[in-house]
């Protein structure tokens, strides 16, 4: 029940920072940040929850 909790708390943040870095793709003022937030949302939602996964049947 806690790895399900944990995992739809850290796909929330990652669409968060995707929903971010898209806001700011549309302000147009800063690239970097859009990159960032991207890359952020992306690993947060893809590849944190393979991570978690591996590690639950690992130890």
């Amino acid at each position: 029940m806690g790895w399900l909790l944990i995992s739809a708390i850290v796909f929330m943040m990652g669409s968060y920072f995707v929903m971010i870095g898209l806001w700011e793709l549309k302000l147009g003022k800063e690239r970097k940040k859009f990159i960032v937030y991207m890359l952020i949302g992306v690993f947060l939602t893809f590849v944190l929850p393979y991570i978690m996964q591996l590690q639950k049947f690992i130890g």
